[in-house]
């Protein structure tokens, strides 16, 4: 997350880009991970752990990607926000079709993401 408002952190990847978005499509991506449109103009790093996730989900969404990349995604988080930042990108999954390759030593999330889990031990697949 990046200093600025919710709006300054949504931007950001467009702008690398050259691109830009109006406020309504903002608002969009923003209900799609379960946030209020009202948040555009809050302080990002005033936001809890779960927002800030589901911001960050929102800013790649906007890129239109075929695919995200997680790192520990809601390794921070405590159950209930984990839960809800779950719910979002399995929401985002079945809506937009797109790949999603996480890293997690939660083995129980994996499975809710997945039928297919790649277990990693020593640099090797078990």
């Amino acid at each position: 997350m990046f200093a600025g408002t919710v709006r300054k952190n949504l931007l950001w990847g467009l702008q690398l880009r050259g691109d830009t978005a109006e406020d309504n499509q903002l608002e969009e991506v923003l209900e799609e991970v379960n946030l209020k449109a009202e948040m555009l103009e809050k302080v990002a790093l005033n936001l809890s752990g779960g927002e800030r996730q589901r911001v960050a989900l929102a800013r790649g969404l906007l890129l239109e990607p075929e695919g995200f990349l997680l790192d520990e995604p809601t390794s921070a988080l405590d159950e209930a926000s984990a839960l809800a930042v779950e719910d979002s990108i399995n929401e985002l999954i079945k809506q937009y079709s797109i790949g999603v390759l996480m890293v997690t030593h939660n083995e129980e999330q994996a499975k809710r993401f997945t039928s297919r889990v790649v277990n990693l031990r020593g640099g090797s697949c078990v």
